[in-house]
């Protein structure tokens, strides 16, 4: 059935009506946008520095250990495989050459990442709405979400993940609006940036391939180039870094177990597997209200080609 449409609205190609611009929008001149952005950032970096001042640098010994190996960086052991990806090494490594605070560099670094992760959150809500209004709502309603003021003061791997992956979540939906070829690349590099975080990046980087599959020998909505070159975007570094570990002196296992873990810590092998970074997140998804959340996620993709 055909869907009415006139002057204040339009029919996406989804079949969503979506209003042609929402109301608030109107009263927002792109100087008054800008105004309002930069007055958010501030007051995000504000709640950020309020909590340094109070005391809050750490939530667990990790940070520490993360920024003794950073500051250990050199071209020698920079793709080195542990079990933590190697990109934040590969930064705060950087940034420790410029400034050698093994506590005050890297929560400077923290700081900013902080930031970012306001305005990759408000990419993202434009992407979804097409508002700059809920942009704006979106930064709001993070700047004291503590899960974002956490990260931004005590230097852990979310420091960097968050901003990243939500760039490509915002990228993938640009990709779901138009399905053009610089957003499937694009979401593909911010995926592969991710994948050097966190190993939770190479399951959303597998979904992801899978969909580009689907899109372009289901729906034909995709170039197979484009397919191409996005599974060679995502697969690289994860194939190098098993490369890598499978020649390594701890081999493939390295990458989830240190070496010297099981014997450290007096447990079996498969017992420190099951500790792994992989099937902690499966557990995690299964055990906890995530697994509710798939529920109205599949109840509204039902309906809406962008969820889909």
């Amino acid at each position: 059935m055909a869907v009415k449409t006139d002057a204040a609205t339009k029919q996406s190609d989804h079949g969503r009506v979506e209003p042609e611009s929402q109301a608030l929008d109107l009263y927002l001149s792109p100087v008054g946008f800008a105004l309002v952005f930069g007055s958010l950032l501030a007051v995000a970096f504000l709640a950020q520095l309020a909590l340094f001042r109070l005391g809050v640098y750490s939530t667990a010994a990790d940070e520490s250990a993360r920024t003794l190996i950073a500051s250990q960086l050199s071209w020698n052991n920079a793709l080195d495989t542990f079990v933590w990806p190697p990109l934040y090494k590969i930064v705060f490594g950087l940034g420790l050459e410029v400034h050698r605070d093994l506590f005050l560099t890297p929560r400077i670094m923290s700081q900013v990442f902080g930031v970012l992760t306001c305005c990759a959150l408000a990419w993202y809500g434009y992407s979804l709405f097409r508002s700059r209004a809920v942009a704006l709502v979106s930064i709001a309603l993070s700047i004291f979400l503590n899960h974002r003021l956490l990260f931004s003061v005590a230097p852990m791997s979310e420091t960097i993940y968050n901003p990243i992956i939500l760039l490509a979540f915002a990228s993938f939906v640009q990709l779901l609006r138009s399905f053009r070829a610089f957003d499937v690349h694009l979401t593909a590099v911010f995926l592969a940036l991710a994948s050097m975080v966190r190993y939770e990046a190479w399951f959303a980087s597998l979904l992801f391939g899978i969909f580009l599959v689907w899109m372009c020998f289901v729906r034909r909505r995709v170039l197979l180039r484009s397919v191409v070159i996005a599974g060679l975007i995502v697969s690289i570094f994860p194939s190098v870094w098993l490369t890598i570990a499978h020649f390594g002196e701890g081999g493939v296992r390295s990458i989830f177990v240190a070496s010297m873990q099981p014997t450290a810590l007096g447990v079996s092998t498969s017992q420190m597997l099951l500790w792994s970074h992989a099937f902690r997140f499966m557990r995690d998804v299964l055990e906890t209200a995530l697994i509710v959340g798939l529920i109205p996620l599949m109840l509204i993709g039902g309906r809406d080609g962008v969820v889909r």
